[in-house]
């Protein structure tokens, strides 16, 4: 299995060290971008909290963050037909604490299950910031597991 991991600082080490079979790095492998551009790099992401916005610009993008994880019904069928994926960071519940936590777990658990029904396929990262908060692909399906994904069907959301 394939496993993948988008990361936000730049990693010296081996993806192998940490379990993945490849890691990449936002700004160097990974590019996300908050307006329709042209001439987009290897992996484009755009990112945006409108639901509306990812889906008038999705067609020059490789994978979709929404960052509000809305379970907007019109854009996830939209992405499912166009084979668009979405980025699930698990450092949006990792960087949480309290009930700002509890609500991010509640948010991505419902937008996970609206992929699921409407057949959207969804990435999912760790986003990490530092050496220190990477997670291997254990430690992030174990996690996913609060948002209702069994140890498989995290492994399975982690190739890229």
């Amino acid at each position: 299995m394939q496993l993948t991991d988008i990361v936000n600082f730049d990693l010296k080490d081996e993806p192998g060290d940490y379990g993945f079979s490849k890691i990449l790095v936002l700004g160097k492998d990974a590019f996300e971008h908050t307006r329709d551009e042209k001439n987009i790099k290897p992996i484009s992401i755009i990112r945006s909290s409108s639901p509306e916005f990812i889906k008038k610009n999705m067609r020059n993008f490789d994978l979709l963050h929404l960052t509000s994880f809305e379970a907007n019904v019109e854009l996830i069928t939209a992405a499912a037909t166009k084979g668009k994926r979405f980025l699930v960071p698990v450092s949006e519940i990792l960087e949480r604490e309290g009930q700002d936590r509890s609500l991010a777990i509640y948010r991505i658990k419902r937008f996970i299950q609206f992929c699921m029904a409407y057949k959207a396929k969804f990435v999912i990262v760790s986003f990490a910031k530092s050496i220190y908060t990477l997670r291997s692909p254990k430690e992030i399906s174990m996690i996913m597991g609060l948002v209702g994904l069994n140890e498989n069907q995290a492994l399975k959301a982690m190739q890229l």
